[in-house]
């Protein structure tokens, strides 16, 4: 397992997260959330947030390349069965907080996406 790879990994997928909340679909995840646009300015612009997240997507892509490390399955089938694990067990906590399934596509296709783009990483530099 590359460390290296793994913490470029995470930074991407943190990167890809902010192009992805903060401009591609900001405005209709702001709506969706329930939040304001002065509620996120009061907090600092999202600073510690970001923080926290950027540290979590960096673990997130060490779990990703461990997990990957670890089996004999094709390592995009792994990928994706990562990816459907961790968007099924979240999709529990939306049905009960009943949120819309605009916010549910909006959050869980970015988790997606930024396991397949680890899942790429391992393949190529893992």
């Amino acid at each position: 397992m590359s460390i290296l790879a793994a913490v470029i990994a995470g930074v991407i997928a943190f990167m890809i997260g902010g192009a992805w909340y903060g401009f591609i679909f900001k405005e209709a995840w702001i709506k969706e959330v329930g939040i304001t646009e002065e509620q996120i300015n009061d907090s600092n612009n999202g600073m510690k947030e970001m923080i926290y997240t950027f540290l979590l997507e960096i673990v997130v892509a060490f779990l990703v390349f461990f997990l990957l490390s670890h089996t004999d399955l094709n390592i995009f089938c792994a990928g994706f069965t990562i990816a459907l694990i961790s968007i099924f067990s979240a999709l529990k906590n939306y049905f009960f907080e009943m949120k819309s399934f605009k916010l549910i596509t909006i959050n869980e296709s970015y988790k997606l996406i930024c396991i397949m783009i680890m899942t790429l990483a391992a393949y190529f530099f893992g």
